[in-house]
């Protein structure tokens, strides 16, 4: 344990209770590590909170041995400061090229997971020395490397496309393209595993396409998504618990590749994605809270955007619903953990407000009669 702990809880004028539970916290790590962190990711924020700032008083080698040994989920909304510290240690505990290449891949989404300026940049940097190291693997041996250097691609290609320079966006373009050719040639030689790669790279080459100029770019990532939908559909038809999630995420962008087909002449289809991926996120949600919340949350404002464009008359109140409960998650996840949620929240709230204000209602006192009832439940 670093010396500095009692340091910390007397400096920031911390009760000692504080520092006595990130003591235990830090002796506990390398034999309960594993034990914690389930129990963090199932039980929520209140003593998840507690795990970062434990980790961050473990001295490097204790973080190392440490990590190697944990197992985290691959999305928790009480983790993501604890699983970039993760990440971290294990990229310091690498020392070839496999591992660092790895170790770097899932530091960078990681990173992206917690959606703020800075970690975006971090991301997009490391994202691109995982490219750089896989590239060079996979020269010399194709057959081993390639499917790495093909998911790394598609992860370094979206997050180049949320840069708003239009370079970035063609750089990135090419590069969805190039690992959506190596994952279609490994499944053309009788590797049909590969078809849930081409499914997910299919999704980020639809958002990398969204987020280009103009009609032809819309149809194009229309096309690519609904490919997506299609493959996650028929693998989710066989393994249900395996597939859902990844269905639900193409039919929530599904949805939203739809609405911006101009004219919106498929509205109706729009709705009938974004209702199902709202459906099977709500299944997820109940199982595995913190895993699917945010996720919920994301459908349930597309579902309330199409709701109300695009359902019948009798809708809109249902639209007003949806909108509601979307904002009311980001609110609970804003308040644990603000810089990962606040675009989402804020995209959420003028949503609501908006559906509120065309309806003849008060929007921002819709939004606030939100929050005030989410206030009152925590009293």
């Amino acid at each position: 344990m670093r010396s500095d702990l009692g340091d910390f809880a007397a400096g920031a004028s911390q009760p000692r209770w504080v520092a006595q539970v990130l003591s235990g916290l830090c002796r506990a790590w390398p034999l309960q590590g594993q034990f914690m962190v389930t129990f963090a990711h199932a039980v929520g924020n209140h003593f998840g909170q507690w795990l970062s700032p434990s980790w961050q008083f473990l001295n490097p080698q204790v973080q190392q041995d440490t990590a190697a040994q944990l197992t985290l989920p691959r999305y928790s909304s009480v983790l993501l400061g604890l699983a970039v510290s993760v990440a971290e240690a294990n990229l310091w505990a690498a020392v070839t090229d496999p591992a660092r290449a790895s170790a770097l891949n899932n530091l960078s989404c990681r990173l992206s997971d917690q959606n703020t300026v800075i970690a975006n940049a971090r991301s997009l940097s490391i994202a691109r020395q995982s490219v750089y190291l896989y590239r060079r693997l996979a020269k010399k041996s194709p057959s081993t490397y390639l499917p790495d250097l093909a998911g790394t691609l598609s992860n370094f290609a979206e997050r180049l496309s949320e840069r708003h320079e239009s370079s970035s966006r063609a750089e990135a373009l090419r590069i969805a393209n190039e690992a959506l050719l190596i994952f279609r040639k490994l499944a053309a030689n009788q590797r049909p595993e590969f078809r849930r790669n081409i499914a997910r790279t299919l999704h980020n080459l639809a958002n990398v396409l969204s987020r280009q100029r103009g009609d032809p770019a819309l149809s194009a990532a229309l096309i690519a998504v609904t490919e997506s939908v299609a493959i996650y559909r028929a693998l989710e038809a066989g393994s249900p618990s395996k597939y859902s999630p990844d269905l639900a995420m193409s039919l929530n962008s599904l949805a939203n590749r739809l609405s911006e087909q101009s004219p919106t002449a498929q509205g109706a289809a729009a709705l009938d994605a974004a209702r199902e991926s709202v459906e099977i996120r709500r299944r997820l949600a109940q199982k595995r809270r913190f895993e699917y919340l945010p996720s919920l949350a994301l459908s349930l404002n597309t579902f309330a955007n199409c709701l109300f464009d695009f359902g019948e008359a009798g809708d809109r109140a249902k639209a007003l619903n949806a909108a509601r409960e979307a904002v009311g998650i980001y609110a609970l996840l804003y308040s644990q953990v603000q810089s990962a949620f606040e675009h989402n929240f804020g995209v959420a709230s003028r949503s609501l407000i908006r559906i509120a204000n065309e309806q003849g209602l008060d929007g921002q006192a819709e939004w606030q009669r939100v929050i005030d009832s989410l206030r009152g439940a925590a009293e």
